[in-house]
Parts: structure tokens; C-alpha cells; sequence
């Protein structure tokens, strides 16, 4: 028997398409896949990933008076769970403080140009602003009426219009697509009170390896090094080859607050 090139991609693929073909057998109603995707991720990552980092559904609760208002529920939240205590905690839901925030991850049945606005707009939500910059958005979606390549343009299109930006994202993948979308942040100190920080957004072809890349991306921002290659050439490939031209934009960061605000493109 032929050993498997990426076992650890092969098993995750397996076990979530069986459980999703198994649900898809007794329903189709769409918030009923999402919650199960939601569910099965929470319980994927624990299954697989360090203990040190937890995954709920939930709230982020603000520690800094003038932060009015706790943010929206999400769909989950990556969190330190060794050196924060949590707001609240009853099974899978809690409320978590800004500080341990390591990721954000919205869920979507079907990607789609006006679930992108919503995501976009809950990356300038004030309720995110004690958050640190380092933690990101990601998106996941079942399917999508939005190719990759129109994606990374309606970003490019939304980050021209200089938004005042409180979270970075830092992957965008539906199952249904062959390339992701991923984003990177190269910070540069310039004086104690501002970063200039290059933002740039890049499309890559994954073929059918499904939810692994994700999952490596996402390990590679809440992770240290050691342990991104202890799993990297068995959970999916560490390069992927880029599709198209990328996106790059010069933002500003002042240190008083976490608010990015864009000063040019390229």
C-alpha cells in the first residue's frame, strides 16, 4: 500500500466530507449545514491542533471603558486559553477578552459578494479595537457565487475606499474553489507613536486539497514556528504557486489605538 503524500490532509478532508454527506442525506436547509461546519471545525481543531489554543462560538467583551459594546456573535473565536481567563463560559459559547483573541473565523453557507460586505464591515467594528492587530479575520465558506479571482478584486475595491480598519484578514476560502486567498502584513516601525504596515493579498492555487491549506494558514498566524513544521509536509504542501497579480497597500497604524488607515497602493 502507497503511503499518503499529506495523511493528515486525507484525514481531515475524509472525516469532514463523510460527516457532511451524512447531514446533507437528512436536510439541506442551509443555517442547519452552517452550524454543523461551525460545530465541526470547533471539534477538528481541538481534535488536532495544540491544547493551547481553544475554539468557541461567541462574543468579544471589551475591557477598555470607551469600547462601548461588546462585538457581534461570531462564528468562532480563536483563543489563548492558558493565559486569559474567560467573561463567561457555558459549553461551546462564551465571552472572551480582547487580549486573548488569536483569530476570528466567519462561517458562510454560500460566499457571496454581499456576505463579503458584511465581513468586511465587521473588520472595522469598534467592538474590535482592544483586539491585537497580529489576530485576523478568516472566512470559510460550503460554496460560492464569487470566483477567487473577483474576490481579491472586491477586496482590492473596498480597500481603496481607505476604511478605517481595526482587523486584518488573513484567509478567504470556499470548498467549491481550487486557489486561496491569503494575506499577509509586514509591519515597519517608524516612530514610537505609528507603524507603517504593507498589506498585501494574494491568490494561490490549492487544487482539491480542500479545508488543509486553511488549516495550515491559520496555523502559521496563531502558532510559533516549531510547531507549523512539525505538521507542514503532512498536512499539506509549505508553497503553493501564485494565480494572477496580487494586491498591496500601504496602511498606517497608530499605537494609541489599533485603527489602520490606508495612505496608497501599488
Amino acid at each position: 500500500m502507497q503511503l499518503s503524500i499529506f495523511p493528515m490532509s486525507d484525514t481531515l478532508r475524509e472525516e469532514f466530507n463523510n460527516q457532511m454527506d451524512q447531514l446533507r442525506r437528512l436536510t439541506t436547509h442551509a443555517p442547519s449545514l452552517g452550524r454543523f461546519v461551525e460545530i465541526s471545525l470547533i471539534t477538528l481543531r481541538r481534535k488536532y491542533f495544540p491544547s493551547s489554543i481553544d475554539f468557541c462560538t461567541g462574543f468579544i467583551y471589551p475591557t477598555n471603558p470607551s469600547v462601548h459594546q461588546a462585538s457581534p456573535q461570531l462564528d468562532i473565536i480563536c483563543y489563548d486559553r492558558l493565559n486569559f481567563p474567560v467573561a463567561f463560559d457555558i459549553g461551546e459559547f462564551k465571552v472572551v477578552l480582547p487580549k486573548a483573541v488569536k483569530g476570528i473565523i466567519e462561517l458562510k453557507s454560500t460566499l457571496t459578494k454581499a456576505s463579503l460586505r458584511q465581513v468586511m464591515r465587521l473588520s472595522e467594528s469598534s467592538s474590535l479595537l482592544e483586539v491585537p492587530l497580529s489576530s485576523k479575520l478568516y472566512i470559510l465558506s460550503i460554496k460560492s457565487k464569487i470566483s477567487p479571482k473577483a474576490t481579491l478584486d472586491f477586496m482590492k475595491e473596498y480597500m481603496d475606499g481607505q476604511p478605517a480598519i481595526n482587523k486584518f484578514f488573513g484567509v478567504i476560502l470556499s470548498l467549491d474553489w481550487e486557489e486561496i486567498i491569503v494575506c499577509h502584513t509586514y509591519e515597519n516601525r517608524e516612530t514610537a507613536q505609528c507603524t507603517t504596515i504593507n498589506h498585501t493579498i494574494t491568490r494561490l492555487a490549492i487544487g482539491k486539497l480542500g479545508l488543509s491549506p486553511f488549516f495550515l494558514f491559520l496555523m502559521k498566524d496563531i502558532f510559533d514556528l516549531d510547531c507549523v513544521t512539525s505538521v507542514a509536509n503532512l498536512l499539506a504542501p509549505s508553497l503553493y504557486k501564485p494565480v494572477g497579480d496580487s494586491a498591496t497597500f500601504k496602511l498606517y497604524a497608530a499605537q494609541a489605538g489599533s485603527i489602520v488607515r490606508r495612505e496608497d497602493s501599488t
